[in-house]
């Protein structure tokens, strides 16, 4: 089954518009003078109605033309969008056949590279029609511009409106194409590696790991081609979860990429008064360390756990490479960490908090865990720690469940809130997230401003 999406080029009719806008021009020009001959004759009258009649066919014409490219656009996504299932289930049944054995070599081989095929052209496709989206929404927003310079209109007001939704804000299909072509993808490194190391499991975050990170900024119009192209060489990775993200691609169904599959990540970044980790850091120092709270989605409470991590920087002349490390624990006990009055724990003690969060953990993990906690608090003991500042973002993540060898993430939404001024009062040891407020005003103890 060869499938196929013609990107027509769609356009804005601009010189109909514009002609239309000069028109309109025309004739509020000479109803402006006749009324300012009435005016100087003591026949006035009020001309509201008539300066809307003069413009109206504009008005008409230009929410015609939103229309019709807004429809022909969206119509094209949802043929992506369409072909891009088809082509899983495919991919799917393909998958079906290897493991039964059901097809020559030399057929299989001809079908995946078919697949594969495919789905790198309507990775192509879809950028290509991305880029026609994006043009046509700047040729409307000039036209829009020059008609309410003009006439007075706000027709910009007309473009946004349309320009809140799909296909001019497409990360619902968007999203949806990445995903298909996640699992296509996945389906065909499956098939290419003889389905070898497969254990079933979900990926889950080491505890400690060495890193070497590579950090970018991306332009959001330059988003959709960073997630198109990612999915060719890492399955999208859903934490704690295997196989594809469509758990039955013959009926596959329909996921906000950012709403339902990326994580809500938030951080809070410990330091002492004098910010001697910061400084430390900043100079890259052998052995710098940071420390942090992180967790995934809304704040913990309770009984819940959060993660404790630290990270130690070691220079190249170091045997050691840098590395990050984690432990958890129970959100209830992060008062305790913090209130340094009565010294260092004991190991045993350590022990307890780290099996009453890991109560499944092997012997051997709950001891290294233990000990990264002592770590940790000889910090808070030795430099009286508190919380600085808590960054939050949404992340998503391009890596094979099966190792950590390499990792892609993209993170959008990033929001830094000042927790530096936070009362430790009633067992609060940082904002709740009611109490964040996103916008400017008059910071009182309970608020922080971003």
């Amino acid at each position: 089954m060869n499938l196929q999406m013609d990107v027509w080029p769609v356009a804005v009719a601009t010189i109909a518009l514009e002609s239309e806008i000069e028109e309109c021009y025309h004739h509020l020009s000479n109803r402006e003078m006749h009324f300012a001959a009435a005016s100087a004759a003591g026949n006035c009258s009020r001309q509201g109605g008539a300066t809307k009649m003069a413009v109206s066919p504009f008005l008409d014409a230009f929410e015609s033309e939103i229309s019709r490219v807004s429809n022909a656009l969206y119509n094209l996504l949802q043929s992506a969008e369409s072909i891009a299932a088809a082509l899983l289930k495919d991919a799917n049944g393909l998958m079906t056949k290897c493991s039964r054995k059901m097809m020559e070599p030399s057929a299989l081989e001809k079908e995946l590279a078919r697949i594969k095929s495919e789905a790198v052209s309507l990775q192509d496709r879809v950028l290509r029609l991305k880029q026609i989206i994006r043009h046509n929404a700047d040729e409307l927003t000039r036209i829009a511009l020059e008609a309410d310079g003009k006439l007075g209109t706000a027709a910009l007001d007309e473009t946004e409106r349309y320009f809140n939704k799909e296909p001019w804000t497409d990360d619902v299909s968007s999203g949806n194409i990445v995903m298909f072509l996640s699992d296509i993808f996945s389906i065909v490194r499956d098939i290419e590696n003889s389905g070898k190391d497969k254990d079933g499991k979900g990926w889950v975050a080491p505890s400690s790991f060495e890193r070497v990170t590579t950090k970018y900024w991306v332009r959001e119009q330059s988003l959709p081609e960073v997630l198109l192209k990612s999915v060719s060489e890492l399955p999208l990775l859903i934490y704690g979860r295997a196989g594809l993200l469509h758990e039955n691609p013959k009926k596959p169904n329909k996921e906000d990429l950012w709403e339902s599959l990326a994580s809500p990540i938030s951080s809070i970044y410990f330091d002492s008064p004098n910010m001697d980790l910061y400084k430390e850091r900043i100079k890259r120092s052998e052995g710098a360390k940071l420390f942090r709270v992180r967790w995934y989605g809304n704040k913990p409470k309770g009984d819940e756990s959060i993660f404790l991590e630290l990270k130690t920087h070691h220079e190249c002349w170091v045997d050691n490479k840098s590395v990050k490390e984690r432990v958890v624990i129970k959100e209830r006990n992060m008062p305790k960490l913090i209130d340094t009055s009565d010294g260092m724990w004991s190991e045993e003690y350590a022990v307890e908090l780290v099996k009453e969060a890991s109560p499944n953990e092997k012997e051997e993990s709950i001891q290294e865990s233990a000990a990264l906690l002592l770590e940790i608090r000889s910090l808070f003991c030795k430099l009286k720690l508190r919380p600085c500042v808590r960054t939050k973002y949404t992340r998503c993540a391009f890596q094979s469940s099966k190792n950590n060898n390499l990792r892609l993430t993209i993170d959008r939404d990033i929001t830094v809130i000042d927790e530096a001024c936070i009362v430790q009062n009633k067992g609060a040891w940082c904002l709740e997230d009611f109490s964040v407020v996103l916008h400017g005003c008059d910071c009182q103890d309970s608020l922080r401003c971003v």
